[in-house]
């Protein structure tokens, strides 16, 4: 049986132990996750370790529906209130698969969907591993979760989709929209950190960089290469991303340059960390290096260092970067303890 409750966007504050240099803010959906220690190594390119600590249950994977293997008859569409902007509608019987990996177990799911009526309802049936967990009646026509509970080893697993009660009646037909799905599991809590057991530590949440240079963030995330493959087989769970500029149609830094970012190429990267590398983008803000950084337009990274008569200086591009996100984004870190 699906419990089903209505979807909705809540913010939970990540609670943090604040470096001297810098401050951390970050959102983590409607989950409460606790981090003890961010250590970043990086040059560009370069990976960090978050050491977690908590009991509650928490998201451990967003799998999006338009990234799956879609079905002839399914198309994807363009929804503001969908997360990433996307959803896959069925129109016709058929399956929607996909391979996830799990970071950790995971004891349930919880798949977002609606449906289009005609003389009833349409039905969602989904598979874990090619095993049925639920049979849903998608009566509901907004966004609305419907969970199941599920044990799941870490690793590799199948997930899929099925509308299985197409029909038409006069002029309506039945027809299934599917938005995401998200894995739940609960960590262990974490034992005293020893020094001298670092780097033997089995509990890190830990990920990679993509370097800020490219604004579509590619090569990580393009399809037409293996790199996708490679970061999905390390289950990195947070990529780190930045963008080097403010978006077009905004002035910024200490010279009131015209900005060179555009939303599309935005759009790209963070889509492309959430879709094609299966994790959650932790997105660094302005600024980030103190040199000249970008592709093809190189800026100076010295320009975005605010005054200290004008510490508030980039947060018109820190809002627009969080608008332009929406849910997409809830982890960011900044670099400047003035600015937070």
């Amino acid at each position: 049986m699906a419990v089903k409750s209505t979807k909705h966007r809540s913010t939970a504050k990540l609670a943090q132990k604040k470096p001297t240099n810098s401050g951390f803010l970050a959102r983590f959906g409607s989950q409460k996750f606790m981090a003890l220690a961010f250590v970043v190594v990086f040059a560009g390119i370069g990976s960090y370790l978050l050491l977690a600590s908590h009991a509650a249950t928490i998201p451990l994977i967003n799998t999006e529906a338009e990234a799956m293997t879609l079905p002839s008859g399914t198309t994807i569409i363009a929804d503001t209130t969908a997360s990433g902007g996307q959803a896959i509608q069925f129109g016709a019987n058929g399956t929607a698969t996909t391979t996830i990996n799990l970071p950790s177990p995971a004891d349930s799911l919880a798949v977002t969907a609606r449906g289009v009526q005609c003389k009833g309802s349409p039905t969602m049936v989904t598979k874990l591993d090619g095993v049925q967990v639920g049979s849903s009646n998608v009566s509901a026509t907004s966004w609305t979760s419907y969970s199941y509970t599920k044990a799941l080893a870490s690793g590799s697993h199948t997930l899929s989709f099925s509308f299985t009660n197409y029909s038409t009646w006069k002029n309506c037909g039945k027809k299934l929209l599917v938005d995401k799905a998200v894995f739940m599991g609960t960590a262990p809590v974490t034992p005293p950190l020893a020094a001298s057991d670092l780097m033997n530590r089995k509990d890190f949440i830990y990920g990679s960089e993509i370097g800020a240079w490219r604004q579509d963030g590619k090569p990580a995330i393009d399809l037409t290469t293996n790199i996708p493959n490679l970061v999905k087989a390390a289950q990195f769970p947070i990529i780190r991303f930045a963008m080097y500029d403010c978006f077009e149609g905004m002035t910024c830094g200490t010279d009131n340059h015209a900005g060179t970012q555009t939303k599309a190429k935005f759009d790209t990267a963070i889509d492309g960390i959430r879709n094609n590398l299966n994790a959650e983008p932790l997105f660094k803000l302005l600024p980030i290096a103190p040199d000249l950084i970008g592709y093809p337009t190189e800026i100076d990274g010295n320009k975005f260092c605010p005054p200290t008569n004008n510490l508030a200086m980039n947060l018109p591009l820190y809002k627009a970067v969080v608008d332009q996100a929406g849910s997409r984004i809830r982890l960011y870190e900044s670099t400047n303890e003035g600015e937070v």
